[in-house]
């Protein structure tokens, strides 16, 4: 993922994060795994990308599709250029 291909929050739940480089700060976050949301999330995907919220987590992706798969929602984000 890029550095500009969006943004997650996750607050209440459980979330494991694998980086995309040698470094997890400076070389962003290749996939993140979160557990232990209560609901359904709200999942909007649009031309532009997806957005995705449940209490406690928000997620704004730019360049993103959804695929589903039972109950897991994927976002994948594209590489760029």
């Amino acid at each position: 993922m890029t550095p500009a291909a969006g943004s997650l929050e996750v607050l209440d739940a459980r979330a494991v994060t694998e980086s995309a480089g040698t470094h997890p700060l400076f070389e962003g976050v290749r996939r993140v795994t979160v557990t232990g949301v209560r609901e359904e999330p709200e999942v909007r995907e649009s031309a532009t990308g997806v957005t995705l919220k449940a209490t406690g987590v928000t997620a704004e992706f730019g360049g993103a599709r959804l695929e589903r798969k039972g109950r897991t929602i994927t976002v994948l984000v594209s590489k760029g250029p």
